[in-house]
């Protein structure tokens, strides 16, 4: 889908909200379980003919906590506060810590 499509709210499918007290693997576990189902292929029976139907996940949009749980990276209290970023926590304030160098980016960087 192109990006432009992507921030349509018509293009956002809203699965849930984790309740209080429980947790995002234990919230996301049945749906996960349905998209695997999918992807497998499933029969349904339409006007009186069986198709089969597959699907698969393109785009997940989550805020960073759940993100970062739905794709196996530590939240922020880890030793690396971002799952691009691998300055480690006691380097954050030196001044003389090379980010370019330790950092990971989907474009090209120069240090000008």
């Amino acid at each position: 889908m192109p990006f432009h499509q992507r921030k349509l709210l018509k293009n956002h499918f809203i699965i849930g909200f984790v309740p209080f007290g429980a947790t995002f693997s234990e919230f996301i576990q049945p749906f996960l379980r349905d998209i695997k189902k999918l992807e497998k292929g499933i029969l349904m029976k339409i006007n009186s003919e069986e198709y089969l139907i597959t699907s698969g996940l393109g785009v997940i949009t989550a805020d960073l906590p759940q993100g970062n749980d739905l794709c196996g990276v530590k939240r922020h209290g880890a030793n690396h506060e971002c799952r691009n970023y691998f300055v480690p926590r006691e380097s954050l304030s030196d001044n003389n810590y090379d980010h370019l160098q330790n950092t990971r980016y989907l474009q090209q960087i120069k240090n000008l």
